[in-house]
């Protein structure tokens, strides 16, 4: 048993990773900068671009452009495909509980969100497409 322990020890000590680089090594500068910036990328920068004219080539689909989109009672995700919107999810913070959800796909989709307690009043959350193809939330605070 113990020969086994050991040898499992040895045998991750001394697998390298599939991009070449040591495991063991600190990482210089050069590839923290690499590794933040990838990080740090935006969803929608790998998305191809769309043509002028709003139209796709022929026989493709334009993929959509999916983001999480953060906003004063909750967050979701969000799929913008030939100017309709689509909630794929939704979570409300923790001081608000989901009401009604309208999730598409279709030019606008929405949350009601309630507050718990009530204090400062509910909240009405409409997303939607811009022009160019990405999801937008505005908040409606019901009195």
């Amino acid at each position: 048993m113990a020969v086994a322990g050991a040898l499992g020890a040895w045998s991750i000590a001394h697998v390298e990773p599939s991009d070449g680089t040591n495991a063991s090594a600190p990482l210089d500068d050069a590839h923290v900068r690499r590794a933040l910036a990838d990080a740090a990328a935006p969803a929608h920068a790998a998305q191809p671009p769309r043509p002028q004219d709003g139209s796709a080539a022929t026989g493709t689909s334009t993929p959509g452009i999916r983001e999480s989109i953060r906003f004063q009672g909750g967050s979701a995700v969000v799929e913008c495909h030939d100017g309709r919107i689509y909630l794929v999810s939704w979570s409300p913070a923790a001081d608000f509980t989901l009401d009604e959800v309208s999730r598409g796909p279709a030019e606008s989709a929405a949350l009601r969100l309630d507050q718990v307690g009530g204090h400062t009043g509910d909240l009405t959350v409409t997303l939607r497409c811009t022009a160019a193809g990405y999801p937008v939330a505005s908040v409606h605070r019901e009195a």
